[in-house]
C-alpha cells in the first residue's frame, strides 16, 4: 500500500524552503515586522517602548539605543546607517529630537494661551510664541520628510538592483522574477 502525501505538509515544506532561500539571499535587504517590533537588515531592531511611546533602535554592538518619535523616523535612521550615510542618519536623529522639543513647546504655549486666568498681554505673548513654534515645526517636518523620502528612494534602488541581479546568481531563475516589495511600511 502506497503512503498518501499530505498536500498541506508538502506546501509547508516548499514554503519553508523558499523562505529559507529568500532570507539567506536577502538578509542584508530584509525588513520584517513581528510582535516584538521591526527587524531591519539583519542588524537593527526597532521596538516600541510602552512606557514612553518612543521607538528605540538597537544594534548588537551599540552601547546606547537612540529613541525616535515614530517608527518611520527610526526606519529612515536604520536605512541611512545600513547604507553607511552616518551624516544623514545623525540629521534624522537630530531633527526627530527637535520635533519632540518643539511639540513640547507647542503644548506649553497652547496651554498658556488658553488659560483664561492669565491677563491679555500674557495670552498674546503665548499666542505669538505658539505661532513661531508652529512655523519652526513646519520647517522641521519638511526637512525630516525630505530625508525620509531620500531613504525610501535609496532602499527602492537597492531592491531594484538586487532584483535585476538575482537571475545571475541562480541557474533556475529568470530575469523577470517578481518580488513584492512594500515601500509604504515606513
Amino acid at each position: 500500500m502506497r503512503k498518501k502525501t499530505n498536500v498541506n505538509d508538502a506546501r509547508d515544506k516548499i514554503k519553508q524552503m523558499f523562505k529559507a532561500e529568500m532570507i539567506k539571499e536577502l538578509q542584508n535587504l530584509y525588513i520584517s515586522n513581528d510582535k516584538n517590533g521591526i527587524k531591519a537588515f539583519g542588524r537593527f531592531k526597532i521596538r516600541n517602548q510602552k512606557q514612553t511611546g518612543l521607538f528605540t533602535v538597537a544594534e548588537s554592538h551599540w552601547e546606547t539605543s537612540p529613541e525616535f518619535l515614530t517608527a518611520r523616523n527610526a526606519m529612515a535612521f536604520c536605512v541611512f546607517q545600513h547604507n553607511k550615510q552616518r551624516d544623514n542618519a545623525s540629521k534624522v536623529y537630530k531633527l526627530d529630537g527637535q520635533l519632540g522639543s518643539i511639540n513640547l513647546d507647542i503644548a506649553v504655549h497652547t496651554r498658556g494661551y488658553k488659560t483664561k486666568a492669565n491677563d491679555l498681554d500674557l495670552r498674546l505673548i503665548q499666542l505669538t510664541k505658539l505661532q513661531n513654534d508652529l512655523e519652526k515645526k513646519k520647517q522641521i517636518v519638511i526637512r525630516l520628510e525630505g530625508l525620509i523620502n531620500t531613504s525610501k528612494e535609496q532602499q527602492r534602488r537597492i531592491f531594484d538592483e538586487h532584483k535585476k541581479n538575482r537571475h545571475r546568481k541562480t541557474r533556475n531563475s529568470v530575469s523577470d522574477d517578481k518580488y513584492i516589495i512594500s515601500t509604504t511600511d515606513y
